[in-house]
């Protein structure tokens, strides 16, 4: 292989470990990616498409290990064009780059509640109370349902009593009975 052109030694599937003074690569896996690159002609899209084979998603980082350097001095994240064309000079004379890939998985979030108050939370939410009943019953007569015909209202027309409009100020008075 020519000095103008180099392979990728991968390293995916894992994540760093840096709780013992340094940084480790643990729970990944290593391939040397099989073909040659020519230094001159390498982008950001031709690095991301090597990575893509060994299980990148987009959100997930890949870095590189600058030559002669450990993981805890020579690791460069990859964001783009500029740092590919640094990854090249700090390869210099060398014919493999060493990439590491950390990938992120989404963990759904479950919110647990334990102690709920069934009859209270359903209160809140009106189900089970006659109006809730009558409109949900069926999708025929979803749209048709009596909203004035409510008799769990807390004040019935029965027992409220509006005497006709006046000029005083405030308009109509209205009373409730009590007791009935």
């Amino acid at each position: 292989m020519a000095l103008d052109s180099f392979v990728f030694k991968v390293h995916y599937g894992g994540k760093f470990d840096r709780s013992n003074s340094g940084c480790v690569y643990v729970d990944g896996k290593m391939a040397m990616h099989p073909n040659p690159y020519d230094c001159d002609c390498l982008s950001y899209i031709e690095v991301e498409a090597i990575v893509k084979e060994y299980k990148y998603k987009h959100g997930d980082l890949f870095f590189y290990l600058e030559s002669e350097k450990t993981l805890s001095d020579g690791l460069r994240i990859i964001l783009g064009d500029p740092d590919i064309l640094q990854m090249v000079a700090a390869h210099g004379g060398n014919e493999i780059i060493v990439i590491y890939i950390v990938g992120f998985e989404v963990v759904p979030i479950f919110n647990r509640v334990d102690d709920v108050d069934e009859e209270r939370e359903r209160c809140r939410l009106g189900i089970g109370t006659k109006w809730w009943d009558e409109a949900l019953s069926s999708d025929d007569n979803l749209y048709d349902v009596n909203v004035n015909d409510n008799a769990e209202a807390v004040a019935y027309e029965k027992y409220v009593n509006m005497s006709p409009s006046s000029f005083d100020i405030g308009g109509p008075s209205c009373w409730l009975y009590e007791g009935q």
